[in-house]
C-alpha cells in the first residue's frame, strides 16, 4: 500500500514537473518576444538618430538660406522644431522600450528561479520514490524469509506418521 502511495506521489511530482517545464518555455518564448521586440525598438532608435542629423543638416542648410530668404528660413525653424519633438518621442520610446526589456529580464529570472525550485522538487520526489522502493522491496525480503522460517518451525504430516509408526 505503501507503495502505491508512493508511486502515486511520483507521479504527481511528475506532472508538476512536467508544468514546470512548460510554464519554463512560455518564460523562455516571452523572453525572446521580449528580446525581438527590443531589438525593433533599438532600430526606430537609430532611424529617429539618423533623421535627427538630417534634420541637423537641413537646419544648417535652413541657416544659410536665411540670409537670401527669411520666409524660407522660418519654414525650416519649423520643420526643425518638428524633428526636435520627433527625436524626444523616439527617445521616450527607447526609455519605454528598454524599460521592458528591463522587466522582461527579471521575469525570466523569476522563471528560472522557479524552474530551479520545480526541479530541485522533482528531485526530491525522485528519492523519496527511490525510498519507497527500497522500503518494499525490504519488507517483500523480510515477509518471504519470515514465512520460510515458519515453514521449518512446522513439523511436516510425513515425519510425524514416520514417528508414530515406529512406536
Amino acid at each position: 500500500m505503501q507503495y502505491a502511495v508512493c508511486s502515486m506521489q511520483y507521479a504527481v511530482c511528475s506532472m508538476q514537473y512536467a508544468v514546470c517545464n512548460m510554464q519554463y518555455a512560455v518564460c523562455n518564448m516571452q523572453y525572446a518576444i521580449c528580446s525581438m521586440q527590443y531589438a525593433v525598438c533599438s532600430m526606430q532608435y537609430a532611424v529617429c538618430s539618423m533623421q535627427y542629423a538630417v534634420c541637423n543638416m537641413q537646419y544648417a542648410v535652413c541657416s544659410m538660406q536665411y540670409a537670401i530668404c527669411s520666409m524660407q528660413y522660418a519654414v525650416c525653424s519649423m520643420q526643425y522644431a518638428v524633428c526636435n519633438m520627433q527625436y524626444a518621442v523616439c527617445s521616450m520610446q527607447y526609455a519605454i522600450c528598454s524599460m521592458q526589456y528591463a522587466v522582461c529580464n527579471m521575469q525570466y529570472a523569476v522563471c528560472s528561479i522557479q524552474y530551479a525550485i520545480c526541479s530541485m522538487r522533482y528531485a526530491v520526489c525522485n528519492m523519496q520514490f527511490a525510498v519507497c522502493s527500497t522500503h518494499s522491496s525490504v519488507h517483500d525480503y523480510t515477509a518471504s524469509v519470515v514465512s520460510a522460517s515458519r515453514d521449518l518451525m512446522r513439523p511436516s504430516r510425513g515425519y510425524l506418521n514416520s514417528v508414530v509408526l515406529l512406536h
